[in-house]
């Protein structure tokens, strides 16, 4: 950078007195206050000396024309230095023409080299600069500092190739490129969040996972052993040791490792959700001969080969052959094999072409159709039926139509209804009977010679058309249609009511007017009627009696309760 002007700065030098010892050794100074100084004047070093109204070799030290000086070492608490230059020798300054450095109004100076470990410029530098500039607050003019290696802190150091202090932002944001030669600060983001890349340029983003702040790599497992931990920024993980397979340990974690070898024994068990073919030849399941069992993925393809015989025999258990999508089943013997489907108890088959290309022959017990049949793929239209071609396929027709059904009323002439010769079935043959079943539809007369059946059903028949025209009750026959007063012959009638005068032998008559013999008979309480009742009697004690009365010598009056006899007689 470029040195600023020298300026003139007066300065007194104090005289000194030294004193020597007897071999003509300076060992110390005394100055006009008595303060004594010793420096050790053979090795070049004065410590702690001010020196003022003095010279150096005839030539006055700080004058306009400063005089030149050669030091080893120079150490001192305030020196003043103006103009020239100083090299070679460590000066600690803190003030410059009677100014400190770096105060609220620092001074100017103009350096042709300037050499420090610490510097401090708070309004500009111009020029180069060689070593650590330690806090260059305002180096507007550094456009070019190529020579500033390591300027620790150059805020407008345009080329700056190392700057530890930068204006502008907040606490926590980083500098980053956001163009070629634009550089931008990116804000600090939250605590947690990490450093990632969107779009070409640097953000702050929430991780997904937690946060590793040390990992330890120690221990021993199954023979194996690790070490190197705990690491909590870089380090090197060692793995050493035999692995002991006397207790398998689980191999490969997450994401297992692949196992090389000619052989790998499990004496129990092998546990993976995967097994993988080695190549497009696929891979096998083979016996303790090496024959093989099993073969999948042959020629690189999806396929399972089975070469020997298959026995599927899980207990309770439902063995399902289910492609999707266009997938299909395949069961083709070759050579003398054949397809046996045998189970022991019925089930069904369901959406199978049985037969292929050239259908073999089925023998069923019971063939049943849930929904429609098929024949040589056409299923037929509603009312067709199947009809035989001999030899060949049966197609679906449309039947003849033999007769037509029509609502007859009005004709009057004989009609023979038809009959079958069998209950159920297909008809070959329909038939009737001409003399002897016969039918009307003017008069809806049905003749035949003969009906059989309750006749329970039958209505309206005319007495005449009948050829029993009578019936006989008891011993007395009535015709139909007419009425009878005596019915005799009768041992027994049963009615609820019976009308007039009967004669005979009534074993229960509720309301029997005139009975003969009568077991019971109605008895009405009577305590009102002010009239003559006439108490009844009878000459014997059992057996069907007749009942008397006295009209003159016995009397009742159900209202005075008066007894009416010419005698009363009390009986012993």
């Amino acid at each position: 950078m470029t040195n600023a002007v020298a300026e003139t700065v007066t300065t007194n030098i104090v005289p000194v007195q030294a004193i020597f010892d007897e071999n003509g050794v300076c060992v110390g100074l005394v100055g006009p206050g008595g303060e004594f100084f010793s420096p050790p004047l053979s090795s070049d070093t004065i410590t702690n000396a001010i020196i003022t109204s003095s010279t150096i070799n005839s030539s006055v030290i700080g004058a306009t024309t400063p005089a030149a000086g050669t030091f080893s070492t120079m150490t001192t608490g305030n020196a003043q230095i103006t103009g020239g230059s100083i090299s070679g020798v460590s000066i600690t300054i803190t003030a410059l023409n009677g100014t400190p450095i770096g105060n609220i109004a620092p001074s100017t100076g103009a350096f042709t080299t300037l050499a420090s470990d610490s510097l401090t410029v708070t309004n500009v530098i111009s020029g180069s600069i060689n070593g650590n500039a330690a806090t260059a607050t305002n180096a507007t003019n550094a456009t070019n500092a190529t020579n500033a290696t390591n300027a620790t802190n150059a805020v407008n150091a345009t080329n700056a190739v190392t700057a530890t202090n930068i204006a502008g932002g907040g606490a926590g944001s980083l500098p980053y490129q956001a163009s070629a030669g634009s550089t931008s600060l990116l804000a600090a983001g939250s605590n947690g969040q990490v450093l990632t890349l969107a779009s070409g340029l640097p953000s702050w983003s929430t991780p997904t996972t937690g946060t590793i702040t040390s990992i330890a790599t120690s221990g021993t497992v199954s023979g194996i052993t690790l070490t190197g931990g705990p690491i909590t920024t870089s380090g090197t993980i060692t793995l050493g040791g035999t692995l002991d397979l006397s207790s398998p340990p689980a191999i490969g974690g997450t994401t297992p490792a692949a196992i090389t070898g000619t052989t790998v024994t499990a004496n129990t068990k092998f546990v993976s959700p995967y097994f993988d073919a080695a190549n497009s030849a696929g891979g096998a399941l083979r016996n303790a001969s090496g024959t093989a069992q099993i073969q999948w993925g042959g020629g690189g393809g999806n396929n399972v080969t089975v070469d020997v015989s298959t026995n599927l025999n899980g207990s309770n258990a439902q063995i399902d052959i289910s492609p999707t999508g266009t997938g299909h089943v395949h069961m083709k013997p070759t050579g003398t094999g054949s397809v046996e489907i045998a189970p022991t108890n019925a089930g069904t088959l369901d959406n199978l072409a049985i037969g292929g290309t050239t259908p073999l022959a089925g023998t069923f017990t019971t063939l049943r159709f849930n929904t429609s049949l098929s024949v040589n793929g056409s299923t037929g239209t509603s009312g067709q039926v199947l009809t035989s071609s001999g030899s060949g396929l049966p197609t679906w027709t449309t039947p003849t139509a033999y007769a037509t059904v029509t609502d007859d009323t009005t004709t009057n002439a004989t009609r023979y209804p038809l009959f079958a010769a069998a209950t159920s079935g297909n008809l070959t043959t329909e038939y009737t009977s001409s003399i002897r079943y016969q039918f009307n539809p003017s008069t809806g007369v049905l003749t035949a010679t003969q009906f059989s059946g309750s006749g329970a059903g039958l209505t309206s028949i005319p007495n005449a058309a009948l050829t029993n025209s009578s019936i006989t009750v008891g011993s007395t026959a009535i015709s139909l249609g007419a009425s009878a007063t005596t019915i005799a012959g009768l041992t027994s009638v049963t009615s609820t009511t019976f009308v007039g005068a009967l004669t005979g032998n009534a074993s229960t008559a509720t309301s029997a007017t005139s009975a003969t013999n009568a077991t019971n008979t109605a008895v009405t309480d009577d305590t009102t009627t002010n009239a003559t009742f006439y108490p009844t009697f009878v000459n014997n004690t059992t057996g069907n009696l007749p009942q008397t009365d006295s009209s003159t010598k016995l009397k009742f009056n159900p209202s005075t309760g008066a007894l009416t006899v010419s005698q009363l007689i009390i009986a012993p």
